[in-house]
């Protein structure tokens, strides 16, 4: 969509690995002839009831949401994004922000924030991943990943991502490899190096231990 809240929905994505974490956060768990919703929200360390109706913005001609879309006749994210406007004020105020702040009023729970000059960044990552704690990343800013990088890498720029696994693997060339498994809240716009869909690096034996599949 046209809002600039990647923050928040890739950590709705991360959050909905575990499907009862989103399913908490509504009061009203049915559709209904009303079109009257309630969701939870942990605001400043409190949780509070946001009501809220279902008239989501589109645009006139193509009859589409403006912001957030679903997948297929899916409306909870639609419906979460527009909780967290409102309790925000509108949707210009959740512009911009932290996946730490998103993190904490939908869990409720502390969130820490580990920088990649961090030398334990990889154990710490590890342990989280052990612990099934909720992790997302961002990418660096446009000034230190240049558009040549970005095109060549499939990455975007100041931008947030949900951290979905973390993997110690051995492979039969490579030998010992740490690797990411991210997913981009667009919804598309992949990763290009090593180990992305049709790479090189993927063998019959990798795509079994690792699960891969190739869907998008």
């Amino acid at each position: 969509g046209e809002l600039v809240d990647c923050y928040f929905l890739a950590s709705v994505a991360s959050i909905s690995e575990w499907p009862k974490r989103i399913k908490s956060l509504f009061i009203s768990k049915k559709a209904n002839k009303y079109g009257i919703y309630c969701i939870r929200i942990c605001f400043n360390g409190e949780w509070v009831a946001v009501v809220l109706d279902d008239l989501i913005p589109c645009k006139r001609i193509l009859r589409l949401p403006i912001f957030t879309s679903g997948n297929g006749n899916e409306l909870w994210v639609q419906l979460l994004e527009k909780a967290w406007a409102k309790l925000y004020s509108n949707y210009e105020r959740i512009e911009a922000g932290l996946t730490r702040e998103a993190l904490h009023d939908l869990t409720g729970a502390p969130t820490k924030v580990i920088f990649n000059d961090d030398n334990n960044l990889w154990k710490e990552i590890v342990e989280a991943e052990k612990e099934n704690f909720i992790m997302t990343c961002g990418a660096l800013e446009e000034d230190l990943l240049t558009v040549s990088k970005q095109d060549r890498y499939g990455l975007v720029a100041s931008h947030a991502y949900s951290l979905i696994s973390a993997i110690e693997y051995h492979h039969e060339k490579l030998g010992d490899i740490r690797i990411v498994k991210l997913r981009n809240p667009w919804g598309k716009k992949e990763w290009k190096g090593e180990w992305s869909d049709g790479s090189s690096v993927w063998t019959e034996k990798t795509k079994r231990d690792l699960k891969y599949t190739g869907a998008n």
